[in-house]
């Protein structure tokens, strides 16, 4: 099981052309999404016209590739807290109810901004006091210490740069990331959210990988 983050840029180019939307998924903070399992897929298109008669292999010939394709799917715990102010990995900061992650998984699809997917590489510094995490904090957090899938495949943008989306200051730049930060810019395309008999609730995310 994995951790990940997704923070609204709120900007619909990657880019950061234009205006910030002013409806931004969770404002604009992390969104974190704990004990989830991430599927990552990717295709090619080839050109395979069938040609009467001939029983034998044909040459292919590569059209294009596709997008890549992630789903995250992940089980909501009634009672578990969260932060959804910051990614610093703070316990004393989980005041959220995990259950009020479901009409803000809907933003994530109504909203317009280009979404920023990253994983944390665990507790560096705690961010209130600029002290090496604790304990109680590492152990609470064991599953986000090590580097996962969207780690591996993220990259670091030049930090406050005008187009980037890493700063320095993320807790005052709503849509921005640490620039620490390796990430992918995705765009979510639907959410399914479902309750069973015995009221366990399961969401599934799908995005696409946008440049």
């Amino acid at each position: 099981m994995a951790s990940v983050y997704i923070v609204d840029s709120g900007f619909v180019r990657t880019t950061l052309g234009g205006n910030q939307e002013t409806t931004l998924a969770n404002n604009g903070k992390p969104i974190i999404l704990h004990s989830v399992e991430i599927d990552y897929s990717r295709g090619l298109n080839v050109e395979n016209n069938p040609v009467p008669s001939l029983f034998q292999d044909k040459t292919l010939n590569i059209v294009s590739f596709d997008n890549p394709i992630i789903t995250i799917r992940g089980v909501i715990i009634k009672g578990k807290k969260l932060d959804l102010t910051d990614d610093d990995e703070d316990p004393l900061e989980e005041t959220t109810n995990e259950i009020d992650l479901i009409p803000i998984l809907d933003q994530l699809v109504t909203t317009k901004g280009v979404k920023l997917l990253y994983q944390t590489e665990g507790i560096v510094t705690d961010a209130d006091t600029g002290n090496p995490p604790t304990l109680a904090q590492l152990q609470a957090h064991h599953d986000s210490l090590f580097r996962g899938l969207i780690y591996a495949l993220g990259t670091i943008e030049v930090t406050n740069a005008a187009t980037s989306h890493n700063v320095s200051s993320p807790s005052t730049n709503p849509g921005k990331i640490s620039a620490a930060r390796r990430h992918l810019h995705v765009i979510v395309k639907g959410v399914r959210v479902r309750e069973n008999a015995s009221q366990s609730i399961q969401f599934d995310l799908t995005l696409e990988v946008t440049k």
